[in-house]
């Protein structure tokens, strides 16, 4: 089998290409190829190996397109191998290539883009990595200023960086992954604020607004995500009524409400199930009901009873409110909508339960911690930490335990209560012996 060899002369090393063919007596000889260097090596062991499959003579191509193609790969930048993996090779969605392409924009082509692939090395990425840390970050949409490059940005520009310097392995260009066994620095958590079950049982008791009201308990029941849950279309659920509540009725989660760049959507292969009528002429952005990111989020979830009947009065309300305006409703099928028919968005909703929280005093979290809170109780319940990972749709329970579970104090109290009765309560039978 072909294969990349090296003899060390005196002041240099030379590369060759070994491969086995058939010679004039009928027998396997070896041959070797020489080559200038390591990189050409790698360029030209698949075309050597296909030759010895075809026990034939290696023969070099001299064609300007082949000697061009590897001094284009000798040379080949960090800026000429990120852009390659990201439009070649990975495989992201729209989302997902939108903010990518804005890192290696911003973070990675500014300051390393024209270094050498083949001078890239551990020390090098380390010095890269803690000179970012003392950088300003580039501002985004926000009003406030930004900032120093944060640890998570780090981390993201990491993620673009070892794939695709494995690639950089895969096509033969690099011997090994400078990006690996790299210290990152540590992200300091904050742990999301959340409210307890009486929280969230007192809001839904007190709540005047139907829609706000129906959200908070989707959120909980169904442990949705935000674009999860402005993305439900009432052909993805199934409401059942029976007089003993026998019948389940179900939410199937395979829809997402995103607002996506454009071009971003035209680069990658997002599964877009709608596209929204944009309200601004010549916007970059426009917003789409899109599968889900991961396949694990794809699921469906029990509804209890009490959420089904919400469902089932806010559908009629709806229905009425569509033959009332007519033509002026956008009907998108959409379970919550605006007046109009379209759709919510996280900034509309989140601003919505917010001021409900102030005017009520209650402790004030952001809406996607209720999806923390549904978690929680989920598992306090069924104590089964692959059915509550199911119901939210995540790949690994690992992240329901470090993200979403909360220590509750009452049930450490009465864990702490049963650990007394089954084994510290020898300690009051010890003593009876000793007295007696």
């Amino acid at each position: 089998m072909a294969s990349i060899h090296t003899k060390k002369r005196k002041n240099s090393v030379k590369y060759y290409i070994v491969y086995r063919i058939t010679g004039s007596d009928g027998k396997k000889h070896l041959k070797w190829y020489p080559c200038k260097d390591t990189n050409e090596a790698r360029l030209l062991l698949d075309d050597v190996a296909q030759a010895e499959k075809e026990d034939r003579e290696y023969k070099p191509q001299e064609s300007s397109a082949y000697s061009k193609k590897v001094k284009d790969y000798s040379q080949m930048s960090v800026k000429d191998l990120v852009l390659k993996y990201a439009n070649e090779y990975a495989e992201w969605e729209a989302r997902t290539y939108h903010a990518n392409m804005g890192l290696i924009r911003n973070y990675i082509i500014p300051f390393i883009g024209d270094c050498p692939i083949l001078e890239v090395d551990t020390p090098f990425l380390m010095e890269y990595y803690a000179d970012l840390q003392t950088k300003k970050a580039v501002p985004g949409n926000h009003l406030s200023e930004p900032g120093y490059i944060s640890a998570r940005t780090i981390r993201d520009i990491n993620k673009i960086l070892s794939p695709a310097f494995r690639y950089a392995i895969f096509l033969r260009l690099i011997p090994s992954n400078p990006v690996s066994g790299l210290k990152l620095p540590k992200i300091e958590k904050n742990p999301r604020k959340r409210w307890s079950e009486e929280d969230f049982i007192r809001a839904i008791t007190v709540c005047q607004d139907r829609d706000l009201k129906l959200m908070m308990c989707l959120m909980v029941n169904c442990t949705l995500r935000s674009g999860e849950l402005f993305g439900l279309t009432w052909d993805c659920i199934s409401l059942k009524k029976s007089p003993d509540d026998s019948e389940p009725s179900i939410v199937h989660i395979k829809k997402e409400l995103a607002r996506l760049n454009k071009s971003a959507i035209e680069a990658t292969k997002t599964k877009i199930y709608l596209t929204f009528p944009n309200m601004k002429l010549n916007a970059e952005t426009v917003e789409v009901l899109k599968k889900p990111k991961t396949q694990q989020s794809i699921r469906s979830v029990f509804l209890s009873p009490q959420v089904r009947d919400l469902l089932i009065e806010h559908k009629a309300v709806q229905t009425q409110w569509k033959q009332e305006i007519g033509s002026a409703y956008q009907d998108f099928d959409l379970v919550l909508a605006q007046e109009n028919g379209r759709p919510y968005t996280h900034g509309m909703v989140s601003k919505k339960f917010k001021r409900f929280c102030k005017e009520n005093n209650f402790p004030e979290v952001d809406f996607y911690s209720l999806r923390h809170t549904g978690a929680t109780a989920k598992y306090r319940i069924s104590k089964n930490i692959k059915a509550v990972q199911r119901d939210m749709g995540d790949k690994s329970s690992n992240v329901l335990l470090e993200h979403y579970l909360d220590a509750v104090d009452e049930d450490r109290q009465e864990s702490t209560i049963t650990m007394g009765n089954n084994i510290f309560s020898k300690l009051d039978k010890s003593a009876q012996d000793n007295e007696s």
